[in-house]
């Protein structure tokens, strides 16, 4: 009868650890296998299941220290992400969070910031570009103003400088170009006026007229050298020179102040 009650205390032991055992109450399974074998200390099954529940644990106390090392990391990366990423620091908070997101590839923060971020390089990116383009076509009006100027072709001039100051309209120094080509075209319109005057106002002859009409060509006047044209025919119309001219500006086109092409071009640069 002592034998029997003890086997009964012993398999409702052992039983009572296998339950707790199978729930991963580990401490409630221990507390069963060491009264199982307090009742039988040579039984091997109650040790072994003791040795079982060690290793479990030990397992278990390995993956909550590398889960907690890898919450530390995760928490670490994340953090210097939206450090950066609240700096505008677009390539340090890029690394920060593809590193948060190689740690823990469910999280959706990282991965959301992400793309944030591939999208504000992008817009930065055609910000730069555009700027660049601006610059080019600036610096490209720029130089054909100058090379204009250097032709002695004012008026073309001012068109370039005028396209560099409306591309840029804060920049100084296309205004300034400008205000020298209108000075410089002002002071040859009142020239070519004067000689207009001088001439008309003295008894004139066709060669008198005549090396005015270039000078106002050349000044965009195309309509005042038309008109000289006709004075000196008026007074000579078999004048070789007037009529030459004649046939020369009939090329230009007043309403749209496009020059004959002998006109586009000087050869003896006046200033």
């Amino acid at each position: 009868a002592a034998d029997k009650a003890l086997n009964d205390k012993y398999t409702a032991a052992v039983a009572k650890g296998d339950t707790e055992f199978g729930n991963k109450k580990y401490d409630a399974a221990k507390a069963a296998y060491n009264e199982a074998l307090g009742l039988k200390p040579n039984e091997v099954y109650p040790t072994s299941k003791l040795k079982e529940i060690a290793a479990a644990e030990k397992a278990e106390a390995d993956r909550l220290a590398k889960e907690q090392e890898l919450n530390g990391k995760y928490t670490a990366a994340v953090a210097k992400g939206d450090d950066a990423f609240g700096s505008s620091d677009w390539l340090a908070a890029k690394t920060a969070y593809t590193e948060a997101s190689g740690l823990k590839p469910t999280e959706a923060h990282p991965k959301n910031r992400l793309l944030e971020i591939e999208g504000k390089l992008k817009a930065e990116a055609d910000q730069k570009a555009a700027a660049a383009a601006l610059d080019k076509k600036y610096s490209d009006a720029m130089a054909l103003g100058d090379k204009q100027v250097s032709a002695k072709k004012y008026a073309e001039a001012k068109t370039a400088y005028s396209e560099a100051a409306g591309l840029k309209p804060n920049e100084n120094l296309p205004k300034e170009k400008i205000a020298q080509v209108d000075q410089v075209l002002a002071q040859r319109e009142e020239a070519a006026r004067l000689m207009e005057q001088s001439v008309a106002q003295r008894t004139s002859t066709a060669d008198d007229w005549c090396p005015l009409a270039p000078v106002q060509a050349r000044n965009g006047q195309l309509e005042a050298s038309q008109s000289s044209v006709r004075h000196a025919l008026e007074i000579d119309a078999r004048h070789a020179g007037a009529r030459q001219l004649a046939q020369e500006l009939a090329g230009g086109d007043p309403a749209a102040g496009v020059k004959p092409a002998r006109f586009q071009t000087e050869s003896k640069p006046a200033e």
